[in-house]
C-alpha cells in the first residue's frame, strides 16, 4: 500500500510538472505573439502620423490653390481680409502671407514682419512637386514649419503650419508615460515632438519606429521602451505570476 500511494504521488507530481511545462510553454508563445502584435502596431502609428502630417501639408496646399484662383497672390485691398478668413477655416494654418524673391511681405492674413527668411538650402527642402517647398524659418517655435508654393516670378506664398496637435493622441494611455514622437523634414531638422519623459526614466532600452512621406520631405519617427512593447496589450501577466508561486 505505501508502495502504491508513493507511486501515485509521483504521477500525481510528473502529471503536474508536465501540465506547468506545457501552460509554461504556451505562456511564452503568448509573450512572443504580443510582442509581434505590438511592434506591428506601432509600426501602424508611424505610419498614420505620417499620415497625418502629410494630410495638413496637403490641406495647407489646397488652401493656397484656392487663394490664388481668387487672385489673392496679387495682393489687392480685399487680400488681407481673405486672407484671415481662410486662416480661420483652417484650424492648423497659423498665417498665410505672399512674399516676393527678396523675402519682402507683399500682403498677411495677420500682423508679421516686413521681411521673412530667403532660406538657404539647410532649411528648406523641395517636395516631389518642385514648386512646393517645406521649411523651418530661425526662430520659429517648434511645433510649426511652412509651406511655401513659388508663385510667378519669383513670388512666394508662404502657409505658416502647427503641427504641434498631430502628436496629442499618437499613443494609447498605457504606454504614454515613457514614449515619444516627432516628426521632422527632411532626415534631421526637427519641427515637433511630443516627450513626457527622459532616459533617466526609461525602464529598458529604446525600440524606434519611423518612416517618411513619398510625396513630401518630412519623416516621422516614434520611440518606446522595449519593456513596453513586450508588455502592453498582455492579458497573461497575473497568469504567469500565479504559476511561478505555484513552482516555487
Amino acid at each position: 500500500m505505501p508502495d502504491t500511494a508513493r507511486n501515485r504521488g509521483v504521477a500525481a507530481v510528473v502529471l503536474v510538472s508536465i501540465t506547468l511545462a506545457f501552460v509554461l510553454a504556451g505562456l511564452t508563445l503568448n509573450s512572443l505573439f504580443v510582442h509581434s502584435r505590438n511592434t506591428a502596431q506601432l509600426a501602424q502609428m508611424s505610419s498614420q502620423l505620417l499620415s497625418r502630417a502629410e494630410l495638413a501639408v496637403d490641406y495647407a496646399v489646397i488652401t493656397l490653390g484656392d487663394l490664388m484662383s481668387a487672385g489673392v497672390d496679387t495682393c489687392g485691398i480685399d487680400a488681407p481680409g481673405i486672407l484671415r478668413e481662410s486662416i480661420s477655416r483652417r484650424g492648423a494654418i497659423k498665417n498665410i502671407l505672399v512674399a516676393d524673391e527678396f523675402g519682402n511681405v507683399l500682403c498677411s492674413g495677420l500682423p508679421t514682419t516686413d521681411r521673412v527668411g530667403t532660406r538657404s538650402s539647410q532649411n528648406s527642402f523641395h517636395s516631389r512637386n518642385q514648386t512646393i517647398l517645406l521649411a523651418k524659418e530661425d526662430g520659429d517655435p517648434n511645433g510649426v514649419f511652412q509651406v511655401i508654393w513659388r508663385i510667378g516670378s519669383g513670388d512666394r506664398f508662404i502657409a505658416t503650419l502647427n503641427v504641434d496637435m498631430l502628436l496629442f493622441d499618437v499613443f494609447p494611455a498605457e504606454i504614454r508615460d515613457r514614449a515619444q514622437a516627432s516628426i521632422s523634414l527632411g532626415d534631421m531638422t526637427e519641427v515637433a515632438a511630443f516627450r513626457t519623459a527622459s532616459r533617466a526614466d526609461a525602464a529598458s532600452e529604446p525600440m524606434f519606429f519611423g518612416t517618411k512621406s513619398e510625396r513630401f520631405p518630412i519623416s516621422v519617427r516614434l520611440q518606446v521602451d522595449a519593456s513596453d512593447v513586450a508588455s502592453w496589450n498582455d492579458q497573461t501577466r497575473s497568469l504567469a505570476a500565479a504559476i511561478a508561486g505555484l513552482l516555487g
